[in-house]
């Protein structure tokens, strides 16, 4: 069967406009579909290649470069007035955006300008560690009560980090960039050892070795660099709404990665986000209730899954006491 390129555009956008009536978007006129899939052999594989690009597109939703398409797709069917695209003469939707987008994607494959592989999730529970090789000999080191997406492809190397906290060791391939995504906040490597953790609106990057690249993706705009120079044993803190990042020099690396042994060290950290970390490893919740005790600074270290020492120690060292209620241990400020 023919291949369908970008010089094909007038095919795809077609494909993808049938492809959203295949789906029961709009009226379907069966006769007309029966005459284009019959008047050129190459509508055929512009359909295949859409309903592809489809699923990427709707695994993929926030990706710089399928905002870039998906912003291009609602351009060009206003400009076109968009009655082909149109349902019963009801505004663009949702599905019809991105099924332009998915036109754009696929021309682009077509084109040899964009590559995709299936993307691999992987997950860990409560007090679960997983370590994962990936096909070029990266590997990534997951903690617990974490989730990642991984996607390799010719071009480029993609981790979602989508909650949790990871472990990268980059295999050097100049050719293709490693980045791992958290939120809105985009880490770019070739060959080094980073950490990254996300949990309540804050991305914390840790730098082991090598050199990386932070940036912000906000939707609709270009890549903004955050920072180009943070070195070995620093650790970039980012927080929603924030207005700058924070630079923790000097991190001592040993303690930061006392998690991989099961050891969580905090340094003068809120005791309700510290609270949230000892939850990771253990089935015996605990909840932190009332500013007052959510806003005590904790130092010190712990093994990870003793929530029973933990507590304790809390207790003993802090002006606070705690309930336990079936599987959940309540601290509060003591009165």
């Amino acid at each position: 069967m023919p291949e369908v390129t970008l010089d094909d555009e007038r095919i795809i956008e077609d494909a993808a406009f049938w492809s959203q009536r295949l789906k029961g978007a709009g009226d379907f006129d069966q006769t007309a579909f029966d005459q284009w899939l019959a008047a050129d052999e190459r509508h055929a594989e512009a359909l295949m290649q859409v309903d592809t690009a489809n699923a990427y597109v709707e695994e993929n939703l926030n990706a710089p470069e399928l905002l870039l398409m998906r912003s291009e797709a609602l351009q060009r069917a206003h400009r076109a007035g968009a009655s082909r695209w149109r349902t019963g003469g009801e505004a663009l939707t949702r599905r019809v955006i991105l099924s332009g987008a998915a036109a754009s994607v696929a021309a682009a494959v077509g084109a040899g300008f964009l590559f995709w592989r299936p993307t691999t999730s992987y997950a860990t529970g409560v007090g679960e560690q997983r370590t994962v090789t990936l096909a070029d000999n990266s590997r990534v080191f997951l903690d617990a009560n974490s989730h990642l997406r991984i996607a390799m492809s010719d071009e480029a190397r993609r981790i979602d980090l989508l909650s949790g906290r990871a472990h990268f060791e980059v295999a050097k391939d100049p050719t293709r960039p490693f980045s791992v995504h958290a939120d809105d906040k985009i880490v770019t490597a070739v060959g080094t050892a980073f950490t990254v953790e996300y949990r309540q609106q804050k991305v914390a990057v840790t730098l082991i070795e090598g050199r990386i690249l932070v940036k912000e993706q906000s939707a609709g705009r270009s890549a903004k660099v955050l920072t180009a120079d943070i070195k070995p044993s620093q650790q970039l803190v980012m927080v929603a709404g924030a207005d700058t990042p924070e630079l923790v020099d000097k991190v001592d690396i040993q303690r930061t990665m006392g998690w991989r042994d099961g050891t969580l060290n905090f340094d003068d950290e809120r005791l309700d986000e510290v609270a949230g970390r000892m939850n990771d490893y253990s089935k015996t919740r605990i909840v932190v209730d009332g500013a007052a005790a959510k806003g005590l600074r904790i130092s010190g270290t712990f093994r990870a899954g003793e929530t029973g020492a933990f507590v304790e120690a809390i207790e003993s060292y802090y002006p606070v006491h705690a309930e336990t209620d079936g599987d959940t241990v309540i601290i509060r400020a003591r009165t």
